[in-house]
């Protein structure tokens, strides 16, 4: 038998529901009228389990209105300027995890990839497929090529789930990344990837990064979930 007090039990039980969807961010939530109706269980217990909520900032209340789900923030990248999934995750608070689904070395990489590097000769290139989640969440699937002469280690001994800007700046320092950000339509075999359904919507990254002395160091095509992400960009005028 619960040990739990009853308002603390339908409070879970009401975030059950938002998590699944049941009750959308945004969304008016029923009358404490209905939702003990619901639960089966006193309005007094209701009231008490939403000044749960608001404290939780999962809810919200507007006066004459009633209470609303709240839409929960969203990671903002680019926000603190050019950094990686790693230093996002520590300014978040959160803890970053990462799931390598490939690492291949070859110098027979597609001829675009090869233009976006400036080279024409085949230079031993190291393709890395990886899954990376906030709190065992994921969040972004992640299609990276970069030259193997900027990884600080041989491709046998380096830590491929680390922080590859780190792994870089060991040699020479970053500089700049150009940046082309597109809001699409998941493919399938992303979605299952991201846990999200098919066309729900992401924005698909693709970035250069240079070094301080201008060389490209790192190309990836990055997939990150729309619900939780958004992209800050600040621009000058010229004057």
């Amino acid at each position: 038998m619960s040990t739990q007090p009853i308002y603390q039990e339908i409070q879970n039980r009401i975030l059950a529901r938002i998590d699944a969807g049941v009750y959308p961010a945004g969304q008016k939530l029923p009358s404490d009228y209905a939702l003990a109706e619901t639960f089966q269980c006193s309005r007094l217990t209701i009231r008490k389990a939403m000044e749960g909520l608001i404290q939780q900032q999962r809810i919200v209340k507007h006066p004459g209105k009633g209470n609303y789900v709240m839409q929960l923030a969203k990671i903002q990248s680019g926000a603190n300027g050019l950094q990686s999934f790693s230093e996002r995750a520590q300014l978040e608070q959160k803890t970053a995890q990462t799931t390598v689904l490939q690492v291949e070395e070859s110098t027979a990489v597609p001829d675009k990839i090869k233009q976006l590097f400036s080279e024409t000769e085949d230079i031993p290139m190291v393709h890395l497929v990886r899954l990376r989640s906030l709190d065992h969440e994921p969040m972004t699937l992640e299609n990276i090529y970069l030259p193997s002469l900027q990884l600080s280690a041989e491709k046998e001994t380096f830590d491929f789930s680390g922080s590859l800007y780190e792994a870089i700046e060991k040699k020479q320092p970053i500089g700049y990344a150009q940046q082309e950000i597109e809001a699409i339509k998941c493919p399938a075999s992303i979605a299952r990837l991201l846990s999200i359904t098919e066309n729900d919507p992401v924005l698909l990254l693709r970035a250069m990064t240079y070094a301080a002395n201008g060389i490209p160091v790192m190309y990836e095509t990055s997939y990150y979930r729309g619900d939780k992400y958004t992209f800050k960009q600040i621009n000058s005028r010229r004057t």
